[in-house]
């Protein structure tokens, strides 16, 4: 019975992505298509019942994963905010937030004129856990700094020279040493925050 259970749920698994592909301009990108097969792959292994293969199958899934959902995610920091430009393509570590458990990092430095402002965006089991903590200032900075809310609900925690937010199961961070309101400007603008949701 319980092998049926993990075979219909991968079998489900498959599914999803496929739909995802269907619908998805990522379609032809062979990482996601190399992600079904492996999934595939797992439904037939679990049928002969060879579970060590399946575990492994699942293990290198995830891994596919973590780095195409970084692509994605970076792809939630707008590009045409006015005013500033990228300094280059955003980089994405899927290791580099061992600290928090595991999961992906994607940074992204913008330049405007003499100014730098820095956009990390973090998906790890532990980060997913800390919402508490972005809506209680007196948890943050021993209390320095504020709680302050963009348009869409979403709480973030508001410090001198950095703003921190729980969105969806990530969190983001905007970093640079601006007037406060132009900081909180481009916070609003530079992130799109229901993209964030979705893929986190």
């Amino acid at each position: 019975m319980k092998r049926k259970w993990v075979c219909f749920e991968v079998i489900g698994i498959v599914l999803l992505v496929t739909l995802h592909l269907q619908h998805s301009a990522n379609a032809a990108d062979p990482r996601m298509e190399e992600i079904i097969d492996v999934l595939k792959s797992s439904i037939q292994n679990i049928e002969k019942s060879q579970y060590g293969a399946v575990s492994a199958d699942l293990d290198y899934a995830n891994q596919l994963w973590s780095e195409q959902k970084g692509i994605l995610l970076s792809g939630c920091i707008v590009k045409t905010f006015p005013a500033w430009v990228s300094e280059k393509e955003p980089t994405i570590q899927t290791a580099g937030a061992a600290a928090f458990g595991g999961g992906t990092t994607i940074e992204q430095k913008l330049l405007n004129k003499s100014n730098s402002l820095k956009i990390q965006i973090l998906v790890s089991p532990v980060a997913s856990g800390l919402g508490a903590l972005l809506s209680n200032p007196a948890l943050l900075g021993g209390g320095k700094g504020r709680v302050r809310r963009f348009g869409d609900g979403v709480t973030a925690h508001v410090e001198s020279d950095k703003i921190t937010a729980k969105v969806g199961n990530a969190i983001v961070t905007w970093a640079g040493k601006l007037a406060p309101q132009a900081l909180w400007q481009i916070a609003d603008q530079s992130v799109d925050r229901g993209c964030v949701k979705d893929l986190s």
